[in-house]
This record gives structure tokens, sequence and C-alpha cells, in this order.
């Protein structure tokens, strides 16, 4: 409907309300608490996060919003569950983004590996030396033929030299 191209959610939303289409009803309804919460984002942010978590249910309750209600609990703070519900899309760069928000570092780390962001995902496993994944992603590169075998070469000896020196350092 041109309202709801206008984004007059709540006005397209009576409209769609009023023909019996539950479906687009809903999708104006997220869009339309989505749009109160953007509006929200910088004079109120802890009710403007509450907002875009309640966008994210009704988005839930349409066919074909996967993305908004990913995007939503992102914007509202819900980083795991946006990190997961990005990764069932399998828009692995964007899961890797909320899981690093939420701390989960090796979840970020595997995503952004999925993803082919090499450096984000080593970034990753340096955060809690986790070195064992490092390896373990770099090994998988080794004899790939689209990375750079200098770049590889070089993580290799940098993932060595900081598991060494965490090693040392911690005595183990």
């Amino acid at each position: 409907s041109q309202m709801f191209e206008r984004k007059q959610y709540s006005n397209a939303r009576l409209c769609y309300q009023r023909a019996g289409d539950g479906q687009m009803e809903k999708l104006c309804h997220g869009s339309e608490l989505e749009q109160e919460a953007e509006h929200l984002v910088l004079k109120q942010p802890i009710e403007s996060k509450k907002i875009f978590v309640k966008a994210a249910d009704v988005f839930a309750l349409v066919v074909g919003q996967a993305l908004s209600v990913a995007r939503c609990l992102e914007k509202g703070g819900e980083f795991v569950k946006a990190g997961q519900h990005y990764k069932e899309m399998n828009k692995c760069l964007e899961a890797g983004r909320c899981f690093q928000a939420a701390e989960k570092w090796q979840d970020a780390a595997t995503c952004y590996k999925e993803a082919g962001a090499m450096d984000h995902a080593l970034k990753c496993c340096y955060k809690v030396s986790d070195f064992d994944l490092a390896s373990l992603f770099l090994e998988s590169v080794k004899f790939s033929q689209t990375m750079d075998q200098e770049w590889i070469i070089k993580n290799v000896k940098e993932c060595n030299l900081k598991a060494a020196n965490f090693y040392h350092s911690t005595r183990n």
C-alpha cells in the first residue's frame, strides 16, 4: 500500500486490519515499533532498546521477516539472540559482530572465519587466549588458493609467539 511505502505504518496497519490481512498488519506494527525505537535512540536509549526487542517479537510473527527480527534484536542489545538469528540466515559477518558485542569470543571467531574475515576471527581467538582455535583456523587455510600465503605464514608465526608468551607468562 502507498501508506506503507510512505512509512505511515499506523494508517497502513488500520487499512490491513480492516481488510483482514493479518500478516501485513503485523508487518506494519513491527515497522511502526522499529520507527518509534529509532526516534528514541538518542534521547531514551533504554526505552528504545525495549521497543526494538518488542518490534523483533512482532516481526517474528511475520513470514519472511527473519532479517528484521535479527536487526531489531541487535539494536535492542540482545546480541546473542541476534547473532543466532543472523547465523541461521548464513549472515556470518553480522553474526560475528553480534557475538563479539556479547563477548562470546569463540562464537564470534567461528562466524568471522566462516565469513572469510580471518583477521577478525584471529583477534577474537586472541581475546580469550584460544591459541588452539586460532591454530586450527590457520591450519584450515594453509593450502587455500584464495588466501595470501605470506599472510598465513606471518599469522602462524604471530600465533605461535602469542601462545609462547602467554604460556611462559602463566607458567603452563
